[in-house]
């Protein structure tokens, strides 16, 4: 009998032991509703007026003229100091205003409040894609402050790349 009652113990022992671990898997495998969040800036860093936009419409529809017929210009992995590639594209679409041309570089995390050249990478990666990108146009004698440059069709990127070359005082 006593044998019978060690054997019922040890079975009741090792079923809450698997009940344990199995309950405690679960909870840990469970997926949990992901978690979006929406980055805010202070107004007062969203500027009204584009610091790439502050040619005149005639003059930067002029421009844009020019250098229409080059475009677009596509620098594929580009290698910058910091060992990030960045892709850098200057184009135009039929449905973008007729100012307007994009400059996009891709490649790096734009990141909110990482200002500092020093500790961050992409802000360095950034700067020497966006050099790049006014030394093509250069090439093809265009100059930079006589265009209107959307720089994302994302609101946080443009906002971000703005601060960028306004703190790292990339534009003439």
């Amino acid at each position: 009998m006593l044998r019978k009652t060690k054997i019922v113990l040890l079975i009741g022992s090792v079923l809450l032991a698997v009940t344990i671990i199995v309950t405690l898997l679960a909870r840990s495998l469970k997926t949990s509703s992901p978690t979006t969040t929406t980055p805010l800036t202070p107004e007062s860093a969203s500027p009204t007026i584009s610091l790439l936009m502050r040619s005149s419409s005639d003059v930067a529809q002029k421009t844009k003229a020019v250098l229409l017929p080059k475009l677009p210009i596509e620098i594929k992995n580009f290698d910058t100091s910091v060992g990030l590639k960045t892709n850098i594209s200057i184009s135009s679409f039929t449905n973008d205003n007729p100012e307007v041309v994009r400059i996009e570089i891709t490649g790096i995390d734009y990141q909110y409040n990482q200002n500092d050249p020093a500790s961050n990478p992409n802000m360095v990666a950034f700067k020497e894609s966006f050099e790049k990108a006014k030394a093509v146009l250069a090439e093809n004698k265009i100059e930079i402050k006589n265009l209107h440059v959307s720089l994302s069709n994302r609101l946080y990127i443009r906002e971000i790349a703005e601060t960028w070359i306004k703190t790292l005082n990339l534009l003439p």
